[in-house]
């Protein structure tokens, strides 16, 4: 359902980042699809944590700005609400602020790389214009989540059915793609970061 998985795609940024033949049919292709299969005002929603991120620190903008996002598959949900992602931070002893990053429509959206014609990649920026509210500089990620809340009566211009489906892939997380279900990985003994 989503796109190419290889390890090989990770860690060898020479390759191409699609896989044709026999790999692509050995990749597994694995992606996120969330549903929320009724109205918007149901008080329910699909969604996934992100393991791995406790402890992230945001920088200041625009230097170091905290970048989320993901790839969708072109034809699925795309609206003002989601998917999004929602996000604890902490800044200093103080408790745990919320925050609500995206949804994808309000994101910098250009056509994936893996797959252009089929998939839109989305960045949602740590400003006001996507966090409500941005997180502050020097904040540490508690949690993230992301989120599908709205449903089969919101229409977006992706998904003018309003079918409440979404199917994303690549999740990014400042700077770190996640293609697979564990998150995000610990840094490995030479001190790359990995993603799983």
């Amino acid at each position: 359902m989503g796109l190419p998985d290889s390890s090989d795609l990770e860690r060898n940024t020479t390759l191409p980042d699609t896989l044709t033949g026999a790999a692509s049919r050995r990749d597994p292709h694995t992606g996120l699809l969330l549903n929320k299969n009724g109205p918007t005002a149901d008080c329910s929603s699909a969604g996934a944590t992100i393991h791995g991120a406790k402890g992230l620190l945001v920088g200041p903008v625009p230097d170091a700005a905290f970048v989320l996002g993901f790839d969708y598959r072109n034809g699925t949900h795309c609206g003002g609400g989601s998917p999004r992602f929602n996000v604890l931070a902490r800044h200093g002893s103080n408790d745990p602020t919320f925050h609500f990053i995206g949804g994808c429509a309000s994101g910098v959206a250009t056509p994936a790389p893996q797959d252009p014609t089929e998939w839109t990649r989305v960045r949602l920026l740590n400003t006001a214009a996507t966090a409500f509210p941005p997180i502050p500089p020097g904040s540490a990620i508690e949690s993230i989540e992301l989120i599908v809340d709205e449903g089969t009566d919101t229409i977006s211009l992706q998904d003018p059915q309003g079918v409440g489906l979404s199917v994303v892939d690549n999740i990014f997380v400042n700077g770190l793609f996640i293609r697979s279900g564990q998150g995000i990985a610990q840094p490995t003994a030479g001190g790359e970061q990995q993603t799983q």
